[in-house]
């Protein structure tokens, strides 16, 4: 027996009575809504090829027993696909059952741009920019990539952000064959971009070139901008975080004139020394000593203590053995995320405004829950059982402090009022 698919199915009687349901609900006088002539020019609302099904008597299968339960389970899961039908019936769910056929239509639509032989250009530049950012994303023909960036490019209407979609593009990987040559910008006369967004390209190709094992083109790129281009916007704070990740982790990797931990303290840039910790490698520990000593000063309560969990001789021991094994590290990553997502590099002593307040409460919690689970498997760790302490102290201290100085506004707002209430 050739088990059934447990996915759910819009079969075509199904899409005919939730059409009909929606016609019905509104009692349309001469008028007929567009989706509804969409749905029929589409041939949603054809009848079915396949013979009505005729129930017979039940007889339960050993297979559906075993892979989907019980037979009271699946008549549990018939009824609620009843409810749910009852629910489709109420006059409150005619909103819901448009939006599914408009919804219905649009993917459609997607799938007819998807399923063309090439790309259609007229659609392609009335596109909106995030919907043309997920289709270049999901092109998987290379032919097709190289196209569209020539065809945007000689129209005028190839942008940074899509430009940068098509090279990151894992499918695109013959820079020869580029239209646009990619090794020598400047000679593009049609390549409309300003002198910022030229940078962040030639960061953008730092990364493809990597992709591609294309060291010399790296090492090129490095040497002709780093020093005069990439390290000034670096130091006036004028590059974002996503790029200047992207150029210390090529820097350090290819230009093996300086390490890491002379750029830390020649710099004494906390943001940058961050960027720096955060596409480390092995070297990682002694990077988060080397921020810790230089930045000493500067550096608040949270941060130190995120510091001083990644250098810890037993975290840093965990680390090293999962990339000898695997060249990748599970805890590693963790920690690069948890300073990603939450940007402890610019976190403040105390947050002003409710959201960070949020944030920084979230990002307390996550440490708490990592300490947390490596201490389960291993327990006799002190300096990680103190940071643990340390963090729970500075949870309940913030919170006071939260309240405190939520108090305190407000008792500034109260003797503002009373002062205008007494000159009146």
């Amino acid at each position: 027996m050739i088990p059934r698919s447990s996915k759910s199915i819009v079969t075509p009687p199904t899409s005919r009575y939730i059409v009909r349901f929606i016609w019905n609900s509104k009692k349309p006088d001469t008028k007929v809504p567009e989706s509804l002539l969409l749905a029929d020019a589409l041939n949603l609302l054809s009848d079915s090829k396949q013979p009505p099904h005729k129930p017979g008597a039940y007889k339960p299968s050993l297979y559906d027993n075993l892979t989907k339960g019980p037979a009271n389970e699946q008549f549990a899961i018939n009824n609620n696909n009843d409810e749910f039908s009852k629910a489709l019936a109420s006059k409150d769910s005619v909103k819901l059952s448009e939006q599914y056929i408009n919804n219905l239509l649009t993917g459609i639509e997607y799938s007819r741009l998807h399923s063309k032989s090439r790309p259609d250009y007229s659609q392609l530049y009335a596109m909106d920019p995030n919907d043309l950012n997920v289709y270049i994303k999901e092109l998987s023909n290379e032919r097709f990539l190289l196209e569209i960036m020539e065809s945007f490019y000689h129209n005028q209407k190839l942008t940074l952000t899509t430009l940068s979609n098509i090279i990151l593009n894992r499918n695109f990987v013959h820079i020869k064959k580029s239209p646009i040559d990619l090794e020598h910008l400047e000679k593009n006369i049609h390549l409309n971009l300003s002198d910022s967004e030229m940078i962040q390209l030639r960061i953008i190709l730092l990364k493809k070139f990597h992709d591609l094992r294309l060291p010399l083109n790296v090492i090129k790129n490095l040497k002709n901008y780093f020093q005069d281009t990439y390290l000034p916007l670096i130091q006036r704070g004028e590059l974002s975080a996503f790029h200047e990740r992207i150029v210390w982790r090529y820097v350090i990797e290819y230009l093996k004139q300086y390490d890491a931990s002379h750029y830390i303290k020649s710099l004494n840039n906390l943001k940058s020394s961050f960027y720096i910790w955060e596409v480390s490698h092995r070297n990682n520990g002694q990077i988060a000593k080397d921020i810790l000593q230089t930045h000493k000063d500067s550096l608040n309560e949270i941060q130190t203590i995120f510091l001083k969990i990644v250098a810890d001789p037993f975290i840093q021991e965990k680390i090293l053995d999962q990339i000898d094994k695997h060249n990748n590290s599970k805890i590693l990553t963790a920690l690069k995320r948890i300073s990603v997502k939450y940007k402890i590099s610019s976190l403040e002593q105390l947050p002003e405004t409710e959201e960070s307040r949020k944030v920084y409460y979230a990002l307390i919690s996550d440490l708490e829950i990592f300490l947390g689970n490596l201490l389960v498997d291993d327990a006799g760790h002190d300096d990680l059982k103190d940071l643990l302490g340390q963090l729970t102290v500075h949870r309940v201290r913030y919170i006071k402090d939260m309240y405190t100085q939520q108090e305190q506004e407000q008792k500034k707002l109260l003797d503002g009022l009373k002062v205008l209430l007494n000159r009146t």
